[in-house]
C-alpha cells in the first residue's frame, strides 16, 4: 500500500522505564496518508537521556563560571577601592601641593577603573555596561571628590543609550575622567563657578564623546603643564591606540575635547538607560 508522511514538528517529555527511572524522549510525528484518502498519525521516539543531561551540566557549568566572575569583578571593585583610599591618606600627608596634586588624580583615575567593576557586577550582563549610566556615576563621584571646588561647578549631561564592552569602558572612563579633572581643577580659578557640559551622540558609524567648559582659566598649555606626566598624552593614548578612534581639543573662551569611536566598536545597548 502507497502511503505519504509529513511531519508535524518534535515534542519533548519524560517517561518511566519499566523499571521505574525516568527517561527524557522526543517524538517526531507524522501525518501519514495510506491509499490516498486515510490518515493516520504515525510517530517515532528516541531516547534524549544523555543529552538532556548534557545540556543541563552545561548550563549549571556556564552558571558558576558566570558566578566566580561576578565574584572576581566584585573582588576587584573592593581592591581598586582599597587602593584609593591609600592613595587619598598619602595625598592628604603629603608635604607638597604638588605630591598631593598627582596622589588625588591618581586615586581618581583608579576609582574610574573600579566603577567598571562595580558597573559589570551588578549589570544583568557582563558582557556590556551601560555607557550612561557609568559616565552617570563616574561623574558623581568626581563633582564629591573635589570637594567644594567640584561644588561650584556644574556638570550638564545629554547621554544617548550605548553600551560597550568592559574593556572600552575602561579607556573611555578613564579619557573622560582626565578631562574633567582637567577642567575642574584648571578652567576655573579659585573661587568662581562654572559650567562643563557632557554630551554623548551615536549614528551609524561612530560614538561621539564632547567634553566642554565656559572656564577662562584653562588653556591647552595650561592642561599639558598641569596634568603631567599623563594629561593630554594619555587621552590621546587611550583613544588612538586602545580605542582606535580619534580626539581632537580647542581652547576659545572655555575648552572643548571631542573623543570619536568607531560604531563597530560598539555594543547598542537592548536594555535601555538607567
Amino acid at each position: 500500500q502507497g502511503h505519504e508522511e509529513t511531519e508535524t514538528g518534535a515534542f519533548e517529555f519524560v517517561i518511566q522505564h519499566k523499571d521505574g527511572h525516568p527517561i527524557d524522549v522526543e517524538i517526531t510525528p507524522s501525518l501519514m496518508t495510506l491509499n490516498g484518502d486515510q490518515e493516520v498519525i504515525s510517530g517515532m521516539f528516541h531516547d534524549i537521556t544523555r543529552r538532556k543531561r548534557a545540556e543541563t551540566s552545561l548550563r549549571e557549568s556556564l552558571a558558576e563560571k558566570e558566578i566566580l566572575l561576578r565574584e572576581i569583578h566584585h573582588r576587584v571593585k573592593n581592591n581598586l577601592q582599597m587602593i584609593t583610599s591609600l592613595l587619598r591618606m598619602q595625598a592628604r600627608n603629603a608635604l607638597s601641593e604638588d605630591a598631593r596634586e598627582a596622589l588625588s588624580q591618581s586615586y581618581t583615575r583608579v576609582q574610574a577603573m573600579a566603577l567598571v567593576h562595580e558597573a559589570i557586577h551588578g549589570s544583568s550582563t557582563l558582557k556590556s555596561i551601560s555607557l550612561h549610566g557609568y559616565l552617570t556615576r563616574l561623574l558623581q563621584y568626581l563633582q564629591e571628590s573635589f570637594g567644594q571646588r567640584g561644588k561650584s561647578v556644574s556638570i550638564a549631561l545629554k547621554l544617548c543609550d550605548v553600551s560597550v564592552v568592559p574593556d572600552q569602558a575602561i579607556p573611555l572612563g578613564l579619557a573622560i575622567n582626565e578631562l574633567l579633572t582637567n577642567s575642574i581643577q584648571h578652567a576655573f580659578p579659585e573661587g568662581t563657578s562654572g559650567v562643563i557640559s557632557v554630551e554623548m551622540v551615536a549614528d551609524e558609524d561612530a560614538i561621539t564623546v564632547v567634553v566642554e567648559d565656559n572656564g577662562t582659566g584653562c588653556t591647552i598649555d595650561t592642561i599639558d603643564a598641569g596634568s603631567k606626566p599623563l594629561g593630554l598624552s594619555l587621552v590621546r593614548g587611550l583613544i588612538e591606540r586602545q580605542l582606535h578612534g580619534s580626539f581632537l581639543i580647542e581652547s576659545n573662551h572655555g575648552t572643548r575635547a571631542v573623543i570619536a569611536i568607531p560604531r563597530h566598536e560598539l555594543v547598542p545597548d537592548t536594555r535601555g538607560a538607567p
